[in-house]
């Protein structure tokens, strides 16, 4: 049953701050995985990132999953929920986090490319130096990646859903924590 209509949208200015302490938790996240990035350049393999990739989008995806939003959307008391007002399937919330695993899927391919032709004496002293010498497209490609954002949030001001792109690939709504009780309170009744 689409319940969608009774739902209050959360706009543009909130999920932007949602975004701002997302993006906080993430610094935090990327912190804590950071000997995984040092294991990468000793090893030059591309592994180590790869798990600690797979343990960030598995964190929001769970988050989403299990607990209604991610902990930005959680602080400031909102909800992700599909058409009938109940918290989106795993699927929909890796379909979510489609914009982030498109860049750290092109962040592999560009560190993975570096590797293959630097030569094996050469010692970076960080990632990005690694990355900034070495990228090739993958660089350009990644330079214009993180602008993803910008039309994904965007389409939250042409929709009356106040819906960004990740949302309808995901089928998702991001409502008030207020009115995702309200819905489920209507179900019980």
């Amino acid at each position: 049953m689409d319940n969608s209509s009774e739902f209050e949208y959360v706009g543009f200015w909130k999920r932007i701050l949602t975004a701002v302490i997302d993006i906080a938790v993430a610094f935090v996240i990327f912190i804590i995985t950071a000997r995984l990035v040092t294991y990468a350049n000793e090893m030059r393999t591309i592994i180590p990132l790869l798990i600690r990739d797979v343990l960030y989008v598995g964190f929001w995806v769970i988050m989403v999953k299990r607990f209604g939003g991610t902990p930005g959307e959680l602080i400031l008391q909102m909800r992700v929920v599909n058409k009938n007002g109940q918290f989106i399937s795993l699927l929909s919330a890796l379909f979510r986090t489609l914009p982030i695993i498109i860049i750290l899927l092109n962040r592999l391919l560009l560190v993975n490319h570096a590797y293959s032709i630097i030569p094996e004496s050469t010692e970076p002293e960080n990632i990005n130096d690694l990355l900034r010498a070495h990228g090739g497209i993958y660089g350009v490609i990644d330079a214009y990646l993180g602008y993803i954002h910008i039309p994904d949030y965007g389409a939250i001001l042409f929709d009356k859903k106040k819906r960004s792109l990740h949302d309808f690939v995901a089928g998702s709504f991001v409502i008030t924590k207020k009115s995702y009780k309200h819905v489920n309170s209507l179900k019980v009744s």
